[in-house]
């Protein structure tokens, strides 16, 4: 499963050719935006795809990036209306950073096997605002905060979950 911590150095390296490109060999802004969009979120999706354990997180984050990509393809082949995959893109990327942020903070050793089910709060409740704006038309609002709060634990997960090894 090495290849898996490969895909986002690829993604990132391509978002950095588009760059270039944009700057120093005139590409026009207009013409690689689709590109620069659907590679970002992909970007976004790849990192908490790649650095998951295996088990049910890693496929929840799999089916993310799948559809990341999925997503991505239809913006840049216009097969669809670009705001409704804008938007879709978007929420995926938000979860796709409550995702990382979930990991990040059940790597912490504050943060034992109990406490652990306070770290999926945030990152249900991102996913069920993401999915209740799709249905419905609601705001993101619940999704941002979501996004603190999961933000806040990742954190204080890092900066108080690790302690030096002792010398013996």
């Amino acid at each position: 499963m090495r290849f898996l911590k490969l895909i986002p150095v690829v993604l990132f390296a391509l978002l950095v050719l588009l760059t270039i490109g944009w700057l120093f060999l005139d590409w026009h802004f207009t013409t690689i935006l689709p590109y620069f969009i659907g590679l970002t979120v992909m970007f976004v999706c790849s990192i908490p795809f790649a650095a998951s354990p295996k088990g049910i997180v890693r496929t929840i984050a799999g089916s993310f990036f799948t559809l990341s990509v999925v997503l991505s393809l239809l913006l840049i082949t216009n097969l669809s209306d670009i705001r409704s995959i804008w938007e879709l893109l978007a929420q995926t990327g938000l979860i796709g950073i409550q995702l990382y942020l979930y990991l990040l903070a059940r790597s912490s050793q504050l943060i034992n096997r109990k406490l652990a089910a306070i770290l999926v709060v945030p990152f249900i409740t991102s996913a069920c605002s993401v999915g209740f704006s799709n249905i419905f038309g609601t705001s993101l609002t619940i999704a941002w905060w979501s996004l603190f709060i999961a933000l806040i634990l990742a954190l204080v997960g890092l900066l108080f979950g690790y302690r030096k090894k002792q010398a013996a």
